[in-house]
C-alpha cells in the first residue's frame, strides 16, 4: 500500500458504500433482491477471519 493516502482509500471506500446504496435504491424501485444482504456480510466477514489466521498460524482450513 506504499504511496496511498489515507484520502485514496477513504475515496474507494466512499464509492463502494455509494454503489451499494444505488443498488439498494434500484431494487426497491424495481421490486428486485440484487444487492448484498448481511447473509453476504457474514460470509465475507468469516472468510476475511480465515485468512488472517492462515496468515498468522500458516496452517489453511
Amino acid at each position: 500500500m506504499h504511496g496511498l493516502t489515507a484520502a485514496d482509500i477513504w475515496t474507494g471506500a466512499s464509492i463502494n458504500v455509494g454503489e451499494v446504496y444505488a443498488g439498494l435504491a434500484r431494487d426497491i424501485t424495481n421490486g428486485t433482491h440484487r444487492t448484498p444482504g448481511l447473509g453476504h456480510a457474514a460470509h465475507n466477514s468469516r472468510l476475511i477471519a480465515r485468512v488472517e489466521q492462515a496468515a498468522r498460524t500458516g496452517v489453511r482450513h
